[in-house]
């Protein structure tokens, strides 16, 4: 494997924030596998490693900002993206919103913190999110 994975593989994880970013599904997955398969036979650290981990999971799994703002940029309409998520436009617009901002402030803390590559979006590519929020 990967010297990313081995690393990966190797970090005590007590927390959701344990997990390095963009550190794939599949991995941590697996994790949590290793960790609920010595069931009776493991230990507290085994136990608070997997909540860590499924908590990371939800986490990811519930990023869906980041997939509409794809799926917007391809030339979905807001419509299709409600239909792909089971929920209303409006829902669909509210979650992009909430993603947006978390995004924003992301980037501000970052800036604010000096370092040299933010992640998130700043408030140019923010205020562009919201103009969208308005078109079909």
């Amino acid at each position: 494997m990967t010297d990313a994975y081995n690393r990966f593989q190797a970090l005590d994880i007590r927390t959701p924030d344990d997990v390095p970013p963009a550190t794939p599904l599949e991995w941590q997955i697996e994790r949590i596998s290793i960790h609920e398969q010595r069931g009776l036979c493991g230990t507290a650290d085994d136990a608070l490693t997997v909540l860590a981990l499924r908590e990371s999971v939800r986490r990811e799994l519930e990023r869906t900002g980041l997939y509409i703002s794809d799926g917007r940029r391809m030339g979905a309409t807001w419509e299709q993206i409600a239909a792909a998520l089971d929920i209303t436009a409006d829902a669909a617009r509210e979650r992009m919103r909430s993603w947006a901002d978390g995004q924003e402030q992301l980037y501000r803390r970052d800036v604010a913190d000096g370092r040299a590559h933010p992640i998130g979006i700043d408030s140019e590519q923010h205020a562009s999110t919201l103009t969208d929020l308005t078109n079909t």
